[in-house]
């Protein structure tokens, strides 16, 4: 295992971050193998002791907008893509990566696997994304919804899905104003609840969108063992580079948690939860939420 580089300065982060950029002209391994190098350490002023408190939320985008140069907006979290390049070659295939494309396929269906999905099933897919795990639920014919914040994103998912078999409806929006008459047996967050700015609000709202004896599941979350310099404190933004860079170049907001907060969040708001994965392989991890009692 590589050295960390760890950096206090904005402008250094911002040099070592070009420098991994420039890694991908020899290949997507490369550039992360840097990028997860860079560990970034900025000097922190004290965040309020309450984790779960709205004053900790509000220190954490004080510091994403120090870091990202931009005051925090869902807009942000659109992507920017080639339409015609990813039809031919999607994620993760396009990264021409043996490893990121097994390590993805082993997560995707991990969480197929791990859902109780009937072709009644009502499923919510929150941040859907390029469709990476659409276009594997949607032949199923379970009744899905697709929400993502990013029109384009879910213009070219359904252009992935146009000639297979599906009931799928489209929802450009953000999970934290969303409403609906449908009630779904599965609410599925696949590495997109990090994103929510407003994480503790989402978890207050999801059993008005769950139908009875529903689950939520959250596949592939940065939720971490310890406090470590990648992640200081109970929860915020992470400080590896791959996460910064995403931070810095689209303005996404990166957060990560710690397992005493995450688990205690979800206790103390009526959630009952398991654990699953398969040893050894990240991608797989499943948190899976019902509502308690």
């Amino acid at each position: 295992m590589s050295e960390p580089i760890v950096l206090t300065d904005l402008g250094q982060l911002q040099s070592a971050l070009d420098d991994a950029e420039r890694q991908a002209a020899i290949s997507d391994d490369a550039y992360r193998h840097a990028a997860s190098r860079i560990v970034f350490k900025p000097a922190l002023t004290s965040l309020p002791a309450d984790p779960f408190s709205a004053e900790y939320r509000l220190a954490q985008l004080a510091l994403y907008e120090r870091i990202s140069g931009r005051r925090y907006s869902p807009d942000y979290e659109a992507t920017p893509f080639n339409c015609a390049h990813e039809i031919r070659q999607p994620y993760p295939y396009g990264t021409r990566s043996a490893a990121t494309v097994g390590d993805s396929l082993i997560g995707y269906g991990f969480v197929i696997r791990n859902l109780p999905l009937r072709p009644t099933s009502r499923v919510l897919e929150v941040g859907s994304g390029y469709g990476s795990l659409t276009v594997h639920l949607a032949p199923m014919h379970v009744e899905m919804t697709c929400i993502d914040v990013d029109r384009n994103l879910l213009d070219f998912v359904a252009q992935r899905i146009a000639g297979l078999n599906h009931r799928v409806q489209f929802v450009q929006g953000d999970i934290h104003r969303f409403d609906s008459d449908r009630a779904y047996d599965v609410v599925l967050f696949h590495a997109s609840f990090h994103h929510c700015h407003d994480h503790q609000l989402v978890l207050r709202k999801l059993p008005s969108l769950l139908a009875n004896g529903g689950m939520v599941v959250f596949a592939s979350e940065p939720i971490i063992e310890t406090p470590s310099d990648l992640l200081p404190y109970p929860w915020g933004l992470r400080m590896d580079g791959l996460s910064l860079r995403d931070i810095r170049r689209f303005g996404w907001l990166e957060l990560g948690f710690s397992r005493y907060y995450f688990f205690s969040l979800l206790q103390r708001l009526g959630w009952s939860y398991e654990e699953r994965a398969i040893p050894g392989h990240p991608q797989t991890h499943l948190v899976i939420a019902r509502r308690a009692g």
